[in-house]
């Protein structure tokens, strides 16, 4: 029981940050180079209620291509990747 409130607890506290949001989205998509690697830089890009965080030195481990971006946005005080892609 209690490793389960430990890991419910790690699980929320990556989304307090968007940084922290994406690189656990990141670890899902089973690309840990990039989680740990990756630079995420904000933007001033807002689509939708959505911000725009590029991401540099990150790249797709299927397709060899740059991983571009994501939307990431916050609902009270966490951040959820809404999607990827380029800007």
């Amino acid at each position: 029981m209690l490793a389960l409130l430990l890991g419910l607890g790690a699980a929320f506290g990556t989304l307090l940050s968007p940084q922290l949001a994406i690189r656990a989205d990141l670890l899902l998509r089973v690309q840990p180079e990039a989680a740990l690697l990756a630079d995420i830089d904000r933007t001033d890009i807002v689509y939708r209620g959505m911000r725009y965080y590029g991401i540099d030195r990150g790249r797709d481990r299927q397709t060899g291509n740059s991983l571009g971006g994501f939307y990431v946005k916050k609902v009270g005080p966490l951040h959820f990747v809404q999607a990827s892609g380029a800007p």
